[in-house]
């Protein structure tokens, strides 16, 4: 990727995936000032190395990172809170570790996260940072991202019961182990999809969730589930 495109002022959108790009991405790219610069899409190459931090005043309109299904490794920058207008982020596929910076929960806009099949370490911290997204979030994915014996069912539970407008909570093959809490799914109202299979839970299903627009759920490959699906399936 050349570095000079870090220097086009009126630049919209940049899209460069599929493409067999491999070494590294210049760091100017994330130092680009124009403000009609809303779209980065990277995702499906072999590009490699760390992730550059945003420059102060770099990509301040941007809406859309795509860094999908490369080879980056290292931690991700808490500089990427600075991306006020980001709606849409992809990690997805690569070979991040380390934990999410707490202070991805202040970009009020994001719709779409996506984390899944990583090295993340931070456990809570990363659960935490997911989870603090706020409202508009509709799609949280954790899938591959936890490390071992440091995922705890019950405490996702508790940082995710703000969010009443997410449509899907996809965490499966983590290795989330303990009870499910019965409160987990009670403040989503509009969850449609929740994936929780290929982890290590154990104990009852609970029975008392009130899951109106619930059409998908998994919970198979655990360690020790047993009950009854609940009624509100039904």
């Amino acid at each position: 990727i050349p570095a000079c495109l870090g220097g086009l002022l009126k630049l919209e959108d940049l899209e460069l995936f599929s493409t067999a790009l491999t070494g590294t991405i210049p760091e100017a790219l994330f130092c680009n000032p124009s403000p009609e610069f809303k779209y980065l899409y990277l995702n499906d190459n072999h590009l490699q190395g760390t992730v550059p931090a945003v420059c102060q005043g770099g990509l301040p309109k941007l809406e859309f990172l795509g860094l999908a299904d490369n080879h980056y490794t290292g931690t991700i920058s808490p500089t990427l809170c600075t991306l006020k207008s980001l709606e849409i982020l992809y990690l997805y596929r690569n070979l991040f570790t380390g934990s999410l910076p707490p202070c991805l929960g202040e970009l009020l806009n994001i719709e779409d996260l996506e984390i899944d099949q990583n090295k993340f370490t931070g456990g809570n911290r990363t659960v935490l940072a997911v989870s603090r997204v706020q409202k508009r979030a509709r799609m949280i994915f954790l899938a591959h991202a936890c490390a071992p014996s440091s995922c705890f069912l019950h405490q996702a539970a508790n940082k995710f019961m703000q969010f009443e407008k997410i449509g899907y909570l996809y965490a499966y093959q983590n290795r989330f182990h303990g009870s499910i809490d019965p409160c987990f799914a009670s403040s989503f109202p509009l969850l449609s999809s929740l994936l929780l299979h290929d982890n290590e839970l154990r104990g009852p299903l609970p029975s008392n969730w009130n899951l109106p627009s619930l059409v998908t759920f998994t919970v198979s490959n655990n360690a020790n589930i047993h009950g009854s699906l609940p009624s509100s399936l039904f």
